[in-house]
């Protein structure tokens, strides 16, 4: 709350007699909401100077504003200059208008003239009113007055961020990944359309490549997770560009799965291929790519996220028993085997094991860096902190519900592992909504199982395996069959 907001507001209402009842009134409201009001009838006695009286009310300095009540009558004194000495509509002068600082008058509009213009003093008749003369909107316009006097607008300004690293002149250009997005939502031509998503994918994958970290970790690890870090935030707009795009294809109900496989397909192999051409082979500098890792399970774990925002859980699905053909580390292009999403899934040695470490002491320490810093990168409405972890542990507990690792021989991994799963403050809503029947049928395709039997067979025979999880912290949760006294499909 701003300092203004913080003490008690006080006003002086000026205004014509006619309006006397309206104006009892309102200031007794206003008194009511915790605003100093004074009005002459609560102030002035018997033998007291009325207008010396007035003019001190406008002249007084502990007054934040002057509330004019302003109709045909007020207009018509305050512009012709009559109605007799002590009348407010002398006291508030034009010359004494332009002494005073003019944002302490507050114009109140009670009526309009007969061509629907506003009654209000010529001194006056530029300043923004609130506008009191319908009286189906007056409880709307006194929530906006009394929002004024707070200083609580309705719309805020945000507080200042900081320069987003994008605009730095040695930053990625992504406004052609924009212009993709433009030529998706602005298009009615289908044959555009499907070039438009075929060169999207090429450009991203490029538009990806240029973002690099030039630190090698053996020559200053401290250096390499510094300049890693701030790659991973200056990826975000064009992990964002990517959503816009992506929305867009899901509202255009075009083939999510088949482009989304063959994006991240072609994005893993081609980043693998950048420390393959160049014989780079040791940790050190296979750690120069962890960037692109990040990045990678970024885009993964956010298109899941995105997906599930809209319901699209067949294609969710697919992509997740999806057979993709990749390199293998330390291969060459030959060399590609089958993969599930499994091979997605992030860890990197020297980023997080530096931050893990506890080399700046306990209140630097992390479960994963990497986690740390992606959950921050939010797109609302879909794309917040908590949808984030929250699809992470999804992923992870239909990776074994699906039992992805049996789908291809020699899969190192038993499931997916969220490295975000910590952060997790709430329970996931797609289960609790499991409580339903209805909302179980529409759920099936995500687990590729016909019947609500199936279902519960399925999510009982292959929970998360058991202590699944960071050493010091609980276990990754399984898919929940019962909430409290209720069972899954147990309502209506």
């Amino acid at each position: 709350m701003s300092e203004k907001s913080e003490k008690t507001p006080k006003v002086f209402i000026s205004y014509a007699w006619a309006n006397q009842k309206f104006v009892i009134e309102l200031a007794e409201r206003l008194m009511r909401d915790g605003v100093d009001t004074i009005i002459d009838v609560w102030y002035l006695k018997q033998g007291n100077e009325k207008y010396a009286f007035m003019e001190s009310m406008v002249r007084d300095e502990t007054i934040d504003h002057v509330l004019i009540i302003c109709d045909k009558i007020y207009k018509e004194k305050a512009d012709n200059r009559t109605g007799g000495v002590g009348d407010e509509t002398v006291i508030i002068s034009p010359k004494l208008y332009e002494e005073m600082e003019q944002t302490k008058f507050v114009p109140i509009v009670l009526e309009n003239d007969e061509d629907g213009n506003p009654c209000k003093p010529i001194y006056i008749s530029s300043r923004i009113h609130f506008d009191f003369s319908n009286k189906e909107n007056y409880e709307e316009e006194y929530e906006s007055l009394l929002r004024f006097l707070y200083d609580e607008p309705y719309y805020p300004k945000p507080k200042i961020g900081k320069k987003p690293e994008w605009l730095k002149k040695d930053a990625v250009s992504i406004s052609e990944i924009n212009h993709f997005v433009d030529v998706l939502k602005s298009s009615s031509n289908e044959t555009r359309k499907n070039a438009t998503i075929d060169e999207f994918i090429q450009t991203f994958i490029s538009k990806t490549k240029e973002f690099k970290v030039t630190t090698n970790p053996r020559d200053g690890l401290e250096k390499f997770c510094t300049e890693t870090e701030a790659k991973v935030n200056e990826m975000k707009p064009l992990r964002n560009s990517y959503l816009d795009f992506l929305k867009e294809l899901i509202l255009s109900e075009k083939d999510v799965p088949e482009f989304f496989c063959t994006l991240i397909e072609s994005l893993f192999n081609d980043l693998l291929l950048l420390r393959i051409n160049g014989n780079s082979y040791t940790n050190y500098d296979q750690a120069m790519l962890e960037l692109y890792r990040i990045f990678i399970w970024n885009i993964f774990v956010s298109t899941i996220a995105y997906l599930l925002h809209y319901k699209k859980f067949s294609e969710i699905h697919e992509i997740l028993t999806h057979i993709f053909v990749l390199i293998d580390d330390g291969q060459t292009l030959e060399y590609k085997n089958p993969k599930t999403f499994l091979e997605f899934r992030c860890y990197c040695e020297m980023f997080d094991g530096f931050y893990s470490n506890n080399f700046y002491g306990n209140k630097d320490r992390f479960f994963s860096k990497t986690a740390d810093i992606v959950i921050n990168q939010i797109k609302e409405p879909i794309l917040t902190k908590e949808n984030f972890v929250q699809t992470d542990i999804i992923l992870s507990q239909l990776s074994f519900a699906l039992q992805i690792s049996k789908l291809v021989k020699n899969t190192r991994d038993p499931g997916w592992f969220p490295l975000s799963y910590v952060y997790s403050k709430n329970p996931i809503t797609l289960w609790t909504k499991l409580l339903s029947k209805k909302y179980c049928q529409k759920i099936l395709p995500l687990f590729g199982v016909k019947t609500i039997e199936e279902l519960i067979q399925t999510i009982k025979e292959h929970p998360v395996n058991a202590n699944y999880r960071y050493n010091s912290w609980y276990s990754i949760p399984d898919i929940p069959l019962k909430f409290e006294d209720h069972d899954i499909a147990s309502l209506n």
